[in-house]
């Protein structure tokens, strides 16, 4: 399946929340349910069995192959949600896919492994943790001076110098995520693509005076 990287804005009081009680997170923004992220839902009534509900989030109706999943059931109840806004302090956030991107762009931003770079925000370094490390997916928080602070360094990184850094035989013998590197120019350009994401995330996100959590999942 793979670990992919993922980073999202929230306001600091949000933040507070959050690293007072973790649970928040999922009940926010993670359990995936039609109701909130938007989607089809309905009950299954299958004889002798009683009522199963079904949620199918991202798609407005509920699609043939989940109707058939019980022959002989009745699907009843069936309701098409709009997704729901996350309520105050949670509202106003956004997204930076880093997805398997997240360990060749601490890489090349910091010119390889160096345990002190300012660009190992990216693996959660230098901010708190919002849950345990051991936890499946811990998160790790930063507040708007941190993210003003990153900002800050991304003001020196120069395309054409992480275009040069970005070397296949390098990142695989340093074992950089995923650890299949190609020197293809369409590779390079996706790659410097997630970079631009990455740094214009940072900069609206220092420049709103937001804090922002991250993960590697």
């Amino acid at each position: 399946m793979g670990m992919y990287g993922w980073l999202r804005s929230l306001k600091e009081a949000a933040i507070e929340q959050l690293v007072a009680d973790p649970s928040l997170y999922d009940r926010v923004f993670g359990n995936g349910s039609a109701e909130q992220v938007g989607g089809a839902s309905g009950d299954l009534e299958i004889p002798g069995l009683g009522s199963v509900q079904i949620s199918v989030p991202g798609r407005s109706e509920i699609p043939d192959f989940a109707k058939d999943l019980f022959k002989g059931g009745t699907l009843t109840n069936v309701q098409s949600h709009d997704p729901s806004p996350p309520p105050p302090p949670f509202d106003g956030s956004e997204t930076c896919d880093l997805d398997q991107a997240w360990d060749v762009l601490g890489w090349t931003l910091s010119g390889g492994r160096k345990p002190d770079s300012v660009f190992n925000f990216i693996y959660g370094e230098g901010g708190r943790p919002v849950f345990p490390e051991e936890a499946e997916m811990p998160i790790h928080a930063f507040v708007n001076a941190d993210v003003a602070r990153i900002a800050d360094a991304f003001v020196d990184v120069h395309e054409d110098v992480l275009r040069t850094r970005f070397d296949p035989e390098k990142m695989a013998a340093a074992d950089v995520y995923p650890g299949v590197w190609d020197e293809d120019v369409e590779e390079i350009d996706l790659f410097v693509e997630r970079f631009r994401e990455l740094r214009r995330f940072v900069y609206r996100t220092a420049d709103k005076g937001l804090g922002m959590v991250g993960a590697i999942e």
